[in-house]
């Protein structure tokens, strides 16, 4: 199980690879640009495709921060009712080397359960 302080740690992170996957988007689909990196400022400011949040996470103001900081908030309070567990896995257990039954930790990842319930639905399984 993680502390409160380790959720929250968590829907951190989360809302800030939320931001970057939006800023990436928005420049790559939009031409979105920071203010100060607008290349029409000559003319007039600012140009449609301006936007204040064009920025690395740390540097959107707080009240900038709430919607990207609230689906992972929500998510993690869903998995808390649904019955699930966040475990942190132990060093040399990375991305790509799961925890298995006797080799680790005692909880089984997210990933183990709908392998295993996938399993139980097959027909040929005894």
């Amino acid at each position: 199980m993680i502390s409160e302080k380790e959720r929250e740690d968590i829907a951190e992170k989360m809302a800030e690879a939320a931001h970057n996957a939006w800023l990436k988007k928005r420049d790559e689909e939009k031409g979105w640009h920071h203010p100060n990196d607008c290349r029409a400022k000559e003319k007039y400011r600012p140009c449609p495709e301006c936007h204040a949040c064009m920025v690395p996470f740390d540097q959107v103001p707080d009240k900038d921060k709430e919607l990207p900081r609230s689906y992972p908030a929500v998510f993690l309070k869903v998995l808390d009712e649904m019955g699930y567990d966040i475990v942190k896995r132990p060093r040399g257990f990375g991305s790509g080397n799961r925890a298995r039954p006797g080799e680790g930790p005692q909880h089984h990842t997210m990933r183990m359960i709908y392998e295993e319930a996938e399993d139980a639905k097959r027909p040929d399984n005894d």
